[in-house]
């Protein structure tokens, strides 16, 4: 039977966040898309959303890297010394490589061939992209109104759109399938679950089930655990294990399995910022800032 999917913009966008080997286990998710096991439900809302804050969402994970340099500070009777020549000539080949790269980066940045960007267009395209309507604006507006979810409400409809196109695209009986980490559609009580209100709606309305993931890798592992973001999963574990450290000894010994640099999820930020509002466990965040 195909699942009806649906994956929140703040999912899409986390894939420019994964390493080049969860970027290969995303195509696999392509794959169940175009053999039909899967059909992934996506409005022009929605690419639009993504769109817009793709560059913002790149730039927080490349601006560390492009702005870094290499050099050594040294006193004036170091520099005479010819070990000390040989480091800057080193020194300078570092800078002129890794201004190469930016340039490379930058240049598959603009032209949309960024890893995440294929996964991303190959997944739209394998969809039906649906515009969204003056139906759904009239009910995502009127929705937005009375202050039911999902939605920020702030004075723009997003989620509210993608809700109504939603119930609208879903046939009766089927069950939809939900990822989204950002709040809107979760349980003020609980992140990890699905608005309440959202809950029996489409249970009112579709004659069917809400299931609803706070992050991709557990649809993954409900339906198709062939597919596991290998890189993300680690980081899990290790934050559930700073979650439970007791001592700074402890903790800094679970930092030091974390790699070098660490590339979380916002997901995972989020987590980390439980942690630090935890009297006992401050150091954990800290001690992570220094990486």
């Amino acid at each position: 039977m195909t699942l009806n999917l649906f994956l929140d913009a703040n999912i899409l966008l986390s894939f420019y966040a994964l390493s080049n080997s969860d970027i290969e286990q995303l195509k696999q998710l392509n794959t169940e898309v175009k053999n039909k096991n899967i059909l992934l439900l996506v409005s022009d809302q929605l690419v639009s959303e993504v769109e817009r804050n793709r560059e913002a969402k790149i730039e927080d994970a490349f601006k560390v890297f492009r702005g870094s340099a290499f050099k050594s500070q040294a006193p004036s009777f170091i520099k005479p010394l010819k070990d000390f020549e040989d480091l800057q000539g080193h020194l300078k080949k570092a800078n002129e490589a890794h201004a190469k790269i930016v340039g490379a980066v930058n240049g598959l940045i603009e032209n949309h061939e960024l890893d995440a960007d294929n996964v991303i267009a190959e997944l739209f395209k394998e969809s039906l992209v649906t515009k969204i309507k003056k139906k759904h604006y009239k009910a995502a507006l009127k929705r937005f109104h009375e202050g039911r979810p999902p939605g920020k409400k702030k004075v723009t409809l997003g989620d509210e759109l993608n809700w109504e196109f939603l119930l609208r695209a879903v046939p009766e009986g089927e069950d939809l399938h939900l990822v989204s980490l950002d709040g809107d559609f979760s349980s003020p009580r609980d992140s990890k679950k699905v608005n309440s209100a959202l809950q029996k709606e489409w249970e009112k309305k579709k004659k069917s089930k809400l299931h609803f993931y706070y992050e991709l890798n557990d649809f993954f592992k409900n339906h198709i655990p062939n597919i596991k973001l290998a890189t993300q999963a680690k980081l899990d574990i290790i934050i559930g294990k700073l979650k439970r450290s007791g001592s700074y000894a402890t903790t800094h010994s679970i930092i030091a399995e974390l790699p070098t640099p660490p590339e979380f999820t916002d997901k995972q930020i989020l987590d980390l910022k439980e942690i630090f509002l935890k009297p006992t466990l401050k150091s954990v965040t800290f001690a992570v800032m220094q990486m």
